[in-house]
């Protein structure tokens, strides 16, 4: 927006304006810019660490009530930013609130989702994080024609960590998180609330053979009013870094933005405007701006982890919520690179704690039969921040003060995130963990919807009594038998869904389709667009991923982005560049492929990234193991957020055979490396590992081990 450019970052301004007429990517080049949307991802990354000690030791409910929290102190100060340094502030309260809220919420929806519809339940948080896009762009289209446009949009944001917070007061604990407590009989209670309908659903039968696949044949659950509501406002973790993730893109390419607090960036950008040239935004203060947030992240999901291990997985994701909600208010009321850094930074330790808590609570309370569908609400929500945070940039970039409305309004979904956490139950795992065995009866009975809870309760109880035995989750998940899940869902699965290029597409989106000849507010409804795709590929996802699998939407939508990246970069060599104005057929195909990408990524990595990674864990390392999963997250989108428009200036059309590359190189790496885990009871994932080519003769039962068979 010109006007949060002109108060922020002038020198961007100046640039983006003396090449008001070109299409060059270099004008927005500017570190201290893309400090401020990195801050947040720096945020989150530290604040995970927190988050997953939240999780455990307070449950995941706590989690996302400190998600909500964090977030919406961090959209009041962004709202308000006076200068760089109060948006960065604002940034990291953000990022906090994001770290508490993806470390909880997907572990919240899978422990609450029944086996068979985990998947789907699980992806309630990318779709909330597509609808925060979505949102989000809505908001920056209407705010950016006015001065005051770009605090609107910043300080909004206090909507989605309000209702995040509110809904989190009411939210049940997971019955996982309930036994790890100790609190055994609300886990139960809490698993036999877990109904849908009235109609009871065998879970997991015969999917796994074992002394525990056995009982996981006994499992019941019923899809209740209590079940949905917690899956839902643990979903709403999705949406903080949904609208984050369109918000921050509308508002970098907005001209009182750069005009304000990249000058230089906004000179190159007018100088060029209507040419095609890649480097008009190369900025690495612009940059920086952007990917401070995912490094926030990334730090804050070690102290994320802790929080959700010993405080449970709403803990950090009320933590989460309350850092997000802080860096939108400081990134709202910037008036500094600094500030807008800062900002960014809570926004990323509020992305910290709520990525590590929300798959892992979704996980959690899911039946194992709908597992991939409820923890999939994560990935749904993104989508629907992602669409809304699209509508406000394209409201907001005509006015001066649109991209602080923008940045702003990111304590909207903060709210109601943390209002929301507080009325969530803890998941039932989450309170066994904690030694809370009534607590977590009672919850697990709760989202079950029935009192037959005692097979799934006393496989909790085991896995707990499991759990408590490991003094270091972070040191134990280095042992030989548990290097699957360090190596898939730990490390490659978050890298890899990174390394698509899809959220670098989407953040830039408004900047890459003016430096493809797009008008400013032209380029901002293509950006909506792009972030409806996604809302609509997460529901595909939720339909039928518990019915066809994961792998089998990993593969043959690897198939499809690979062909989309060779498209777009064949027709950007022959057709982009060299200051010529791109021919308007030649920039449709190219958002029509972009669009066909996203679509592929929306049911494929983004939603299933987050779901893998919550179910494989065991739960003496699942809080540890989802900290290292945002981690790393965190640390793969902000080094491509950094990195992402330099390469643009530099490689050219070469940075997206380089991701098409990269995608061949994961497609396969599922292949031949990731089990199908659909409907199969969450504590017996790991017996999958044993059957496997190559993982059996990590992961042999101990009396094997013990005789030395492998």
């Amino acid at each position: 927006m010109d006007y949060f450019l002109k108060e922020i970052f002038p020198e961007v301004y100046i640039r983006k304006q003396e090449h008001l007429n070109e299409t060059d990517y270099c004008k927005y080049d500017s570190q201290i810019l893309t400090l401020f949307t990195s801050s947040l991802y720096f945020a989150a990354l530290i604040s995970t660490f927190s988050a997953s000690h939240v999780t455990r030791i307070r449950g995941r409910r706590a989690s996302i009530l400190w998600g909500a929290v964090s977030f919406f102190v961090g959209s009041v100060i962004n709202a308000g930013a006076q200068n760089i340094a109060m948006l960065i502030i604002g940034r990291c309260f953000l990022g906090f609130g994001l770290g508490f809220g993806n470390q909880a919420v997907p572990l919240y929806l899978s422990e609450m989702a029944p086996a068979k519809i985990r998947g789907s339940v699980n992806q309630l948080f990318q779709l909330t994080t597509c609808l925060g896009v979505f949102i989000a762009n809505f908001i920056n289209n209407a705010t950016e024609k006015h001065t005051w446009g770009w605090r609107l949009s910043l300080g909004l944001a206090t909507v989605p960590a309000t209702l995040m917070f509110i809904g989190g007061l009411f939210l049940p604990e997971t019955p996982n998180s309930l036994v790890e407590q100790g609190r055994l009989e609300e886990g139960r209670t809490v698993l036999e609330k877990l109904e849908i309908l009235g109609v009871t659903i065998m879970a997991g039968g015969g999917t796994v053979s074992d002394k525990g696949g056995a009982r996981a044949e006994l499992y019941e659950h019923r899809i209740t009013s209590y079940f949905i509501f917690a899956c839902v406002v643990a979903a709403l973790g999705g949406s903080l870094f949904g609208y984050d993730l369109g918000i921050s893109g509308g508002v970098t390419s907005m001209d009182y933005f750069l005009k304000e607090f990249f000058p230089e960036v906004y000179k190159r950008k007018q100088e060029h405007l209507t040419e095609t040239d890649y480097c008009k935004y190369d900025s690495q203060i612009l940059t920086l701006f952007t990917s401070s947030l995912y490094f926030a992240a990334l730090i804050s999901t070690f102290l994320a982890s802790h929080v959700t291990r010993n405080s449970g997985r709403r803990t950090s994701i009320l933590w989460g919520a309350i850092s997000f909600f802080v860096g939108s208010v400081i990134n709202a009321g910037a008036q500094n690179i600094a500030m807008l850094i800062i900002g960014r930074c809570f926004l990323g330790v509020g992305i910290g704690f709520g990525n590590q808590a929300v798959p892992l609570y979704l996980s959690e309370m899911a039946p194992a039969k709908i597992r991939g569908s409820v923890n999939q609400l994560f990935q749904l929500t993104t989508c629907l921040g992602v669409f809304i945070a699209n509508f406000i940039n394209n409201a907001t970039e005509k006015h001066t003060w649109g991209w602080r409305l923008s940045l702003g309004l990111a304590t909207v979904p903060a709210t109601l995130m943390f209002i929301g956490g507080l009325f969530l139950p803890e998941t039932p795992n989450s309170l066994v963990e904690q030694g809370r065995l009534d607590e977590g009866r009672t919850v697990l009975e709760k989202v079950r919807g029935t009192k037959n809870i005692e097979a799934e309760f006393q496989d909790l109880i085991e896995a707990s009594e499991a759990a408590k035995a490991i003094k270091h989750p972070f040191r134990n998940l280095l042992k030989r038998k548990n290097r699957p899940q360090l190596i898939i869902g730990a490390l490659g699965i978050p890298a890899f869904q990174q390394l698509t290029g899809n959220n670098s597409i989407l953040f830039y989106a408004p900047v890459i389709f003016q430096s493809l000849g797009f008008g400013s507010s032209a380029s901002l409804w293509s950006a909506t667009i792009t972030g409806a795709i996604p809302i609509v590929a997460t529901f595909i996802s939720m339909a039928f991923v518990d019915k066809f699998g994961r792998r089998a939407f990993f593969l043959e939508a690897g198939a499809e982005m690979i062909i989309c990246m060779v498209a777009v970069a064949i027709t950007l060599a022959l057709k982009f560049g060299q200051g010529v104005e791109l021919p308007k057929g030649i920039g449709i195909f190219l958002v029509i492929m972009i669009c066909i990408f996203v679509l592929a990524y929306g049911r494929s990595w983004g939603p299933l990234g987050w779901l893998v990674p919550s179910e494989l864990f065991p739960l003496e390392t699942r809080s540890a193991g989802q900290s290292i999963v945002v981690c790393v997250n965190m640390f793969f989108t902000a080094l491509v957020a950094q990195c992402f428009l330099v390469s643009l200036c530099y490689l050219r059309y070469g940075i997206f055979l380089l991701f098409a590359a990269l995608i061949g190189i994961m497609t396969c790496f599922i292949f031949f490396l990731l089990p199908e885990t659909k409907q199969v009871p969450i504590e017996e994932i790991h017996l999958l590992f044993r059957k496997h080519w190559l993982w059996k003769s990590y992961c042999a039962p101990e009396d094997q081990l013990n005789d030395g068979l492998l």
